[in-house]
């Protein structure tokens, strides 16, 4: 009888663990006078997101870095802008790129309509999906994002 007692205690637990909910796959930090905050996987992309605080010089400055999933390819042209879709909502935000592989955005406080309106956003959603023209480049999850980004969004808004 007891080989079967280990048999019966996993067929007890297996279900358990089925429903468990997994760990946020966003986190959050504040380093040298920045706040920051991110999200994703290497297979999934991964966005990254910073506001500048108060004792730099450049207070409220945002900054965005999205790297798209693994499975996509460097663009030989990268577009000017992605399209950001949470839950429905679309924000077309204007990027650079660097070697057609990361993408990134900068905005100043005083010239800026984006930056607020998507962190909302993210903070409130359960999916972000990266588009460039007819192709998606990263689905991340935003489990855990309404934590992490509350001081990035504190910090664009005190400085908007």
């Amino acid at each position: 009888m007891k080989p079967i007692a280990p048999l019966l205690a996993l067929a007890v637990l297996a279900p358990l663990s089925a429903h468990a909910q997994p760990a946020p796959i966003w986190g959050g930090h504040y380093n040298m006078g920045v706040f920051a905050a991110g999200g994703g996987s290497e297979a999934d992309g991964h966005v990254s997101l910073e506001c500048s605080g108060d004792e730099l010089a450049d207070a409220g400055a945002f900054f965005l870095q999205l790297e798209p999933a693994a499975s996509i390819e460097p663009f030989v042209d990268a577009p000017p802008h992605l399209d950001f879709l949470i839950d429905g909502d679309i924000f077309t935000v204007p990027v650079t790129a660097e070697n057609g592989a990361v993408f990134f955005y900068r905005s100043e406080p005083e010239d800026d309509t984006v930056t607020l309106p998507l962190i909302a956003a993210l903070r409130g959603g359960r999916t972000l999906v990266v588009s460039a023209p007819e192709l998606d480049i990263a689905e991340i999850a935003l489990r855990g994002s309404g934590e992490a980004l509350t001081y990035v969004e504190q910090c664009v808004a005190d400085n908007d």
